[in-house]
């Protein structure tokens, strides 16, 4: 999940992040699966003490924010294909064109110029808080198994420093 989230950041979002303009030049992509995880909780469950039992429910909230990022990433990406790009073939609107917000908006149309807006924001948003949240419950499960197995080789499920990829 940390894997398909931070290739997606690096490689859609970041090119694109902080410019107004986003909206139109973050590329669609082909829709993204997400049936592929599956992480068996029992199986995680047996290895828990009582006071980490919190940890499931951890666990739990990054499956589900990944799968809710996957869905956000699609939406975005089929309004795009779907609606943005055909309305501005219609129009005349073309790739590395000089434009004025207010002229694409024209296009458009506001609603349109919105929902893709917002569809936007939210997938930079859930990306970057799901990112978060897996690499927190990255470094709980690392600690709970460096306790459960000490002396032991634990793999990290950790996020790599911006500084140092």
């Amino acid at each position: 999940m940390i894997n398909d989230l931070l290739s997606y950041k690096h490689q859609v979002i970041d090119p694109v992040r902080g410019k107004p303009s986003a909206f139109l030049e973050m590329p669609p992509t082909v829709l993204l699966p997400k049936d592929d995880i599956n992480i068996n909780l029992n199986s995680i469950y047996s290895i828990l003490n009582i006071e980490e039992i919190n940890l499931l429910g951890e666990i739990s909230i990054g499956i589900s924010k990944y799968s809710k990022a996957i869905d956000a990433i699609n939406d975005r990406s089929r309004i795009h294909i779907n609606e943005l790009q055909p309305t501005l073939e219609r129009a005349g609107v073309v790739q590395g064109g000089d434009y004025f917000p207010e002229q694409i908006e024209t296009v458009l149309g506001n609603r349109l110029f919105v929902t893709i807006q917002q569809a936007t924001q939210q997938v930079v948003d859930h990306v970057d808080n799901t990112l978060l949240t897996l690499q927190k419950v990255g470094n709980d499960l690392t600690s709970l198994l460096k306790k459960q197995f000490p002396g032991e080789k634990i793999l990290e499920i950790s996020i790599p420093n911006e500084n140092n990829e």
